[in-house]
Protein backbone atom coordinates (compact mmCIF):
# COMPACT_ATOMS: atom_id res chain seq x y z
CA UNK A 1 0.00 0.00 0.00
CA UNK A 2 1.04 3.53 -1.10
CA UNK A 3 1.88 5.97 1.83
CA UNK A 4 0.44 9.48 1.55
CA UNK A 5 2.23 12.06 2.91
CA UNK A 6 0.80 15.55 3.39
CA UNK A 7 2.80 18.37 4.82
CA UNK A 8 0.73 19.55 8.13
CA UNK A 9 -0.32 22.88 7.33
CA UNK A 10 -2.73 24.99 10.23
CA UNK A 11 -5.53 25.54 7.73
CA UNK A 12 -7.65 26.80 10.78
CA UNK A 13 -4.69 29.08 12.02
CA UNK A 14 -4.51 30.59 8.34
CA UNK A 15 -8.36 31.51 8.53
CA UNK A 16 -7.79 33.55 11.76
CA UNK A 17 -4.76 35.31 10.21
CA UNK A 18 -7.14 36.40 7.19
CA UNK A 19 -10.27 37.10 8.97
CA UNK A 20 -11.66 34.25 9.45
CA UNK A 21 -12.10 31.57 11.93
CA UNK A 22 -10.71 28.06 12.00
CA UNK A 23 -11.61 24.99 13.62
CA UNK A 24 -8.85 22.17 13.94
CA UNK A 25 -11.29 18.56 14.26
CA UNK A 26 -10.12 15.19 14.83
CA UNK A 27 -13.27 13.67 16.19
CA UNK A 28 -17.08 13.47 14.98
CA UNK A 29 -18.44 15.82 17.58
CA UNK A 30 -16.09 18.53 17.52
CA UNK A 31 -16.72 18.01 13.48
CA UNK A 32 -20.71 18.46 14.43
CA UNK A 33 -19.46 21.80 16.65
CA UNK A 34 -17.36 23.46 14.35
CA UNK A 35 -20.01 23.43 11.54
CA UNK A 36 -22.34 24.46 13.95
CA UNK A 37 -20.01 27.31 14.98
CA UNK A 38 -19.34 28.01 11.44
CA UNK A 39 -23.07 28.02 10.28
CA UNK A 40 -23.83 30.99 13.04
CA UNK A 41 -20.59 32.96 11.89
CA UNK A 42 -20.78 36.02 10.11
CA UNK A 43 -17.45 35.71 8.79
CA UNK A 44 -16.03 32.69 6.59
CA UNK A 45 -14.54 29.22 8.30
CA UNK A 46 -12.28 26.82 7.70
CA UNK A 47 -12.41 23.68 8.84
CA UNK A 48 -9.22 21.80 9.52
CA UNK A 49 -10.01 18.12 9.72
CA UNK A 50 -7.25 15.49 10.92
CA UNK A 51 -7.31 12.67 9.96
CA UNK A 52 -5.30 9.38 10.58
CA UNK A 53 -3.02 7.95 7.64
CA UNK A 54 -4.80 4.84 7.30
CA UNK A 55 -8.07 6.51 7.22
CA UNK A 56 -8.16 7.89 3.74
CA UNK A 57 -10.66 6.89 1.27
CA UNK A 58 -10.51 4.46 -1.45
CA UNK A 59 -10.81 6.75 -3.88
CA UNK A 60 -8.36 9.03 -2.51
CA UNK A 61 -6.09 6.11 -2.18
CA UNK A 62 -6.33 5.33 -6.16
CA UNK A 63 -5.69 9.47 -6.53
CA UNK A 64 -2.47 8.67 -4.75
CA UNK A 65 -1.46 6.03 -6.36
CA UNK A 66 -1.99 7.39 -9.86
CA UNK A 67 -0.04 10.49 -9.33
CA UNK A 68 3.08 8.32 -7.40
CA UNK A 69 2.94 6.39 -11.40
CA UNK A 70 2.84 9.55 -12.75
CA UNK A 71 5.88 11.24 -11.15
CA UNK A 72 7.64 7.55 -11.86
CA UNK A 73 7.47 8.35 -15.39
Amino acid sequence: MLTLLIARINYAQLATVLGGEGFIVETGEQLHQALRQAHRSEIFSIVDVRLLPEDISPALQRMSELFAKTLKG
